[in-house]
């Protein structure tokens, strides 16, 4: 999985073989795979991608502030279909 991530004007690449990366801030007694510190609008944890079955997905972990998909707001929907531009197996 390759996901890129941009924040205050820099941008950055998160390469990982696993079919699932957590997103967010650390916090005490769980993984984040994606520590997207000093952004505090994040939360901790704030979301999961994954990869399954040929598709990608996300779905928000009950982040405080959210998480929007194409402009629509994700949270308490479970799990939803994502579809990156360049698709790839992880």
């Amino acid at each position: 999985m390759r996901i890129v991530c941009s924040y205050g004007g820099k941008e950055f690449v998160f390469e990982s073989d696993k079919s699932q990366t957590v997103i967010g801030r650390p916090q005490p007694g769980i993984v984040i795979d994606l520590n997207l510190t000093p952004d505090t609008k994040v939360s901790r944890p704030h979301a999961v991608l994954s990869y399954e079955v040929g598709r990608y997905w996300i779905q928000d972990l009950g982040s405080m502030q959210g998480t929007l998909l194409n402009g629509e707001e994700i949270q308490n929907t479970g799990r939803r279909g994502i579809h990156p531009p360049s698709a790839r197996s992880p």
